[in-house]
Formats: C-alpha cells, sequence, structure tokens
C-alpha cells in the first residue's frame, strides 16, 4: 500500500496492532493485528486480522485481491517456518 504502519497496541506478549494509511487520515487506512494464544502441549495459535477502511476502499478491488494473497503467502511461510523442527528454529537473542 506504500504506508509506513505503526504500532498502536501492544500486549506483550500475545497481542500486537498496527495502522498504516495512505497519504492522509480516512483516504484509505488499514489496522492489521496479530493475536497469540497459548495452546496445550506447547503449541501457540497465531490470529491475525486486517481491516480495511477508507474513502478509497470501493475502488481498492484490486488492491484488496493482492493483499488477500499477501496475507496467505505470508501465512504459508511462517507456518511453514513454525512448523520446522526446534534445532532449524534457533532462539532469537536479545
Amino acid at each position: 500500500m506504500g504506508s509506513r504502519p505503526w504500532g498502536t497496541a501492544l500486549q506483550a506478549p500475545h497481542y500486537l496492532e498496527a495502522l498504516g494509511r495512505l497519504a492522509v487520515p480516512g483516504l484509505l487506512d488499514s489496522r492489521h493485528s496479530f493475536s497469540l494464544t497459548p495452546m496445550a502441549e506447547g503449541r501457540t495459535l497465531l490470529q491475525q486480522s486486517a481491516t480495511l477502511t477508507g474513502l478509497l476502499l470501493p475502488l481498492a478491488g484490486t488492491h484488496l485481491a493482492q493483499t488477500r494473497a499477501g496475507f496467505a503467502a505470508m501465512n504459508a511461510a511462517l507456518a511453514a517456518h513454525a512448523e520446522r523442527p526446534a534445532h532449524d528454529n534457533p532462539t532469537p537473542t536479545r
């Protein structure tokens, strides 16, 4: 979209939200969030959502299709990374 999103909410380590805007507020805004929920057996459920609003939204058909495809690609890459054996996913250092 050509925006530089910034964080709008953080509840570490379980929730992150960011807002991106095209030029000025209300033209085309995108609110994206990630939520992590601990599950049994050391697993984690990742849920992401994106909400787009603004005056240009009715004209954003192609952009929305590309955005949806980008989210699907990101989800597939993240799942592939998360499902690799632990020795292939080193713990990042701080």
